[in-house]
């Protein structure tokens, strides 16, 4: 059985009541092939070496828990969009942009979702462009951080529901005549929708829903 999540969108305070509820998550899938996470975990991630532990610990040591018995795969999204070489230290295997698994006869892509429209791509070419990373790092933490909480705010009180526009759904018609299933994040709803024997599925968000997904040989569901 796989576990995918996606959109938990955990901010940078306040956010206990979403690491109980992973918590008993993972209690309750003890035996795993993989866990998927689709991007958007964090509301902003940024590992400034003085900060980093005060401001993401508890999730980093839940999160090295369950990669000591299961391979977890981390797909960046567009809020975590800087380095996360913590989440490598601690097993993870992060992917940029999408992640293709072949499983009981079915070839699976799974990926965060902005890439499935233009404006997607360009923003997300923007954001990871290598200058700028470069030079967030000469900002101090406090300021840094201090805007990361306005941004972390603001993404929690606006509406979470992505209605999936028509381009975006061509492009999901597109790339199923190449998988059997593909399933993203960044629309924030569950959606389970068939193409025939094909399937497009979202595990839906951690603002409105906290919804998860799971795949196995005979099932998939929200």
């Amino acid at each position: 059985m796989i576990l995918v999540l996606g959109d938990l969108h955990i901010g940078i305070e306040g956010q206990e009541e979403k690491a109980e509820k992973l918590r008993r998550i993972f209690d309750n899938f003890k035996e795993l092939e993989a866990v998927v996470f689709l991007g958007d975990v964090f509301d902003f991630y940024f590992e400034c070496p003085e900060k980093v532990e005060e401001i993401y610990g508890d999730y980093l040591h839940l999160f090295q828990q369950f990669t000591k018995s299961t391979p977890v795969f981390y797909i960046q999204g567009n809020h975590d969009f800087f380095p996360l070489k913590k989440l490598e230290q601690i097993g993870f295997t992060i992917i940029s942009r999408e992640l293709v698994l072949e499983r009981w006869g079915k070839r699976m892509l799974f990926t965060h979702g902005d890439l499935l429209s233009v404006r997607g791509r360009i923003t997300r070419r923007f954001l990871t462009f290598p200058l700028w990373q470069s030079l967030m790092k000469f900002l101090p933490c406090d300021f840094t951080y201090a805007v990361a909480r306005k941004i972390s705010r603001w993404s929690r009180g606006r509406s979470s529901a992505k209605p999936l526009k028509e381009e975006n759904f061509k492009k999901v018609e597109k790339l199923l005549s190449y998988y059997d299933i593909i399933v993203t994040a960044h629309f924030h709803r569950p959606m389970l929708r068939r193409y025939g024997d094909k399937i497009y599925a979202n595990p839906g968000d951690w603002l409105t829903y906290f919804t998860y997904m799971t795949i196995s040989s005979e099932l998939l569901t929200l």
